[in-house]
């Protein structure tokens, strides 16, 4: 704001001198003999009268343009910076009380929706991880927020659109016909090319529409041209299949692996850790190929991974010939491995069909 008055300051008096100066110059030369003339008094008073006319070009100019709506809305856009600055501290330092503290679930969702309102998604979900490790969250709207924020924080990858669904299909366990989960929920199975659960997610929303306002006119012919858009999908899969040939699922992969913990481990698991049991690529990318997501206090228990478990259907057990089976015991419930997870790898396996269970220890503890 300084710099912008002392510049305006700036134009101002390069304005006023190109006005004033022709007032203050001599018509003709006839002009200046007439002036010398004239009583000492005379120059002093035109002199006054220049200084009033640039005051009072000053003042207008002042007042038209603090008064004008583009000075208005800068006014509002610099109250508004300064409002989030504080707001930003203030945030700041709930997270450090917390984080110092522990505090309740109640509280570190309220840190996650002031994160959300400051545009930090990556710590509004570790505001919304840590709620939901006190205790399951358990409000419908609050699991939409929390899974919007990791989509967001996660720019879509595969892993976070996983942990999203996931909380997108415990806010719809709540709350059946909550609109914005079933809406995320369709989107993402629609972008993982699971067409069909996009149909019924947004066959649902469709039908939990009762409003007849413009509002609701407009979203029903959204959700409308989006189950259009996904059942074209299903029917062109299913053309693609021969009738003759048996299903898909019945030919592909899959891999039956029984699950245990090393007992030396055992004091380390809390029943609120979540258990992800994935397959990757010995060679290529880390992105699982196929993912469950389980409760840790089940263990031991068996898994079934197969095509139907692939976050994207192109990049499923059938796209590597050589892949791991991999355990992990997260405490965060992230996707992605953090520091301290218990952890178990299988040797490579061929991809085929399994007859026999694979034996699969959680034995070690992951260290980046």
């Amino acid at each position: 704001m300084t710099v912008f008055w002392l510049s305006a300051a700036a134009l101002l008096l390069i304005v006023l001198g190109l006005v004033l100066k022709p007032l203050m110059a001599p018509r003709h030369k006839d002009t200046a003999l007439k002036t010398n003339s004239r009583q000492a008094g005379q120059p002093k008073r035109s002199w006054a009268l220049l200084a009033a006319v640039a005051v009072v070009i000053v003042t207008v100019s002042v007042l038209l343009y603090v008064y004008s709506p583009g000075y208005q809305s800068m006014q509002r856009l610099h109250e508004g910076k300064q409002l989030a600055g504080e707001l930003s501290s203030k945030v700041d330092s709930f997270e450090r009380e917390l984080k110092r503290q522990g505090g309740q679930q109640a509280q570190w969702l309220e840190l996650a929706s002031m994160q959300m309102l400051l545009r930090r998604p990556q710590r509004a979900v570790f505001a919304y991880r840590a709620a939901d490790r006190i205790e399951p969250i358990n409000d419908a709207d609050a699991l939409v927020d929390f899974g919007s924020a990791v989509l967001i924080a996660g720019a879509s990858q595969p892993q976070e659109l996983s942990e999203a669904l996931t909380l997108f299909e415990r806010a719809l366990q709540q709350a059946p016909e909550q609109q914005m989960a079933l809406w995320f929920a369709g989107q993402i199975s629609f972008q993982t090319s699971d067409f069909s659960a996009a149909v019924d997610y947004w066959q649902r929303m469709l039908n939990s529409i009762q409003e007849n306002d413009r509002e609701a006119e407009a979203l029903r012919a959204e959700v409308k041209e989006r189950l259009a858009l996904a059942l074209r999908h299903t029917q062109a899969a299913k053309a693609e299949t021969p009738a003759d040939r048996p299903a898909e699922t019945k030919q592909s992969p899959s891999f039956t692996i029984r699950v245990s913990l090393d007992p030396a481990l055992q004091d380390q698991l809390n029943p609120k850790d979540v258990l992800f049991v994935y397959a990757r690529a010995v060679q290529g990318p880390p992105m699982p190929l196929a993912i469950k997501r389980l409760a840790a206090a089940g263990l031991p228990l068996t898994v079934q991974l197969s095509n139907s478990d692939a976050m994207i259907a192109d990049m499923n057990l059938d796209a590597f010939s050589k892949i791991e089976i991999v355990a992990r015991i997260s405490a965060s419930g992230q996707a992605m491995p953090q520091a301290g997870d218990l952890m178990g790898v299988s040797a490579p396996q061929t991809v085929m069909a399994k007859n026999q269970p694979l034996d699969l220890l959680i034995d070690e503890v992951f260290k980046p």
